[in-house]
């Protein structure tokens, strides 16, 4: 199976145990709309710097980053559209839940890794940043919760395959989220493209660690 369909099924795996149904289908029906771009890099760049890294596995710690991911992006998309003035309260309160148990399982999913703490500061600097955006206080360019998980879903993979993260990987993901790391967020046919290579070629050469090398 390719890695799109194995996040896929993952992420549908990932709350069959939420209640009620109705819930469980409006968490489904927001995963299947998002970009699996997160949750595909984490287990391209995992299998890319150990091969034989267990793809079920990848694609959990993966799904650990794209529930993180699409929690907070839905709370943007409710902050942003000022639902709360709606009519439809109802719809309001549902998707302010969902957004909170989507962030609360991204966690879990990624509890007791390296990368768990830096899963929280990705979520502490978006509530810093959209109350600045709420405020008026925010510039453009300044802050972009794409470009987080990009880096994150990278050091995720990094984690996942070596148990650390190098400094060398750090900076080839802050490099890729400048690249990519934008609203919207592309798919991953198109964002992640060349990206095992540049993995390879990093893994290859430790010595690496600048960001520079890798802005093409």
């Amino acid at each position: 199976m390719t890695e799109v369909t194995v996040v896929r099924e993952t992420l549908e795996q990932s709350i069959t145990d939420l209640d009620p149904p109705a819930f469980q289908s409006r968490l489904q029906t927001r995963l299947a709309d998002g970009p699996l771009t997160p949750a595909v890099l984490t287990v391209r760049v995992a299998r890319t710097l150990e091969p034989s890294a267990d793809m079920d596995a990848c694609a959990l710690r993966g799904a650990g980053v794209q529930l993180t991911y699409e929690g907070l992006r839905l709370t943007r998309s409710i902050l942003q559209g000022e639902r709360w003035d709606d009519d439809n309260a109802n719809s309001y309160y549902l998707d302010l839940l969902a957004a909170a148990v989507l962030v609360s399982r991204g966690y879990y999913y990624l509890a007791d890794t390296g990368v768990s703490e830096e899963a929280v500061e990705a979520a502490r600097r978006f509530g810093r940043y959209q109350t600045y955006d709420q405020n008026g206080e925010l510039t453009d360019g300044e802050y972009s919760l794409e470009a987080d998980f990009v880096a994150l879903a990278v050091n995720t993979g990094a984690d996942m395959a070596l148990k650390t993260v190098p400094p060398s990987v750090t900076a080839y993901g802050e490099s890729l989220a400048q690249e990519i790391g934008s609203a919207p967020l592309a798919g991953p046919e198109t964002a992640l493209e060349g990206v095992d290579e540049r993995i390879q070629s990093l893994a290859g050469r430790p010595e690496v660690t600048g960001a520079e090398e890798y802005d093409k």
